[in-house]
């Protein structure tokens, strides 16, 4: 993968945040913009459109301005055409049923994990821009 490539990960918990970043960077994305808000996020990808290949967003953040259900809303609008990941503490088939609703999966080609998941074949398999 190119180095010019970067991904986006959202997340309102620090702990997921760190490993998750630590996880992309040996998964082969060695730019990670990690964020705790959907909004700063969103802002960060329509600086840079066209670098950002991979979106591994959280659904619910309570306090946030932006949760994930919105950020995947804003990004189909803007046109986003890489991958999302959505993780979410929420069993599967809530977090796979919404996902479905937003075009996770169909309009925007995405994976759905919940948490916690495991980073050595779940995750790597979900952020693999080839599946």
């Amino acid at each position: 993968m190119s180095s010019k490539y970067r991904a986006i990960l959202v997340d309102d918990e620090p702990d997921v945040r760190e490993v998750t970043k630590i996880a992309l960077r040996r998964f082969g994305y060695p730019h990670v913009d990690d964020f705790k808000d959907g909004n700063d996020a969103f802002d960060s990808y329509r600086n840079e459109p066209d670098s950002v290949k991979l979106i591994v967003t959280d659904m619910i953040m309570p306090g946030a301005k932006m949760n994930g259900e919105q950020l995947i809303i804003g990004l189909k609008r803007e046109g986003y055409q890489g991958k999302v990941v959505v993780i979410s503490g929420m069993d599967y088939q809530t977090t796979r049923r919404k996902a479905d609703e937003l075009g996770v999966g169909k309009e925007i080609m995405g994976e759905v994990l919940s948490k916690p998941y495991d980073l050595f074949t779940e995750f790597k398999n979900a952020v693999t821009l080839d599946n």
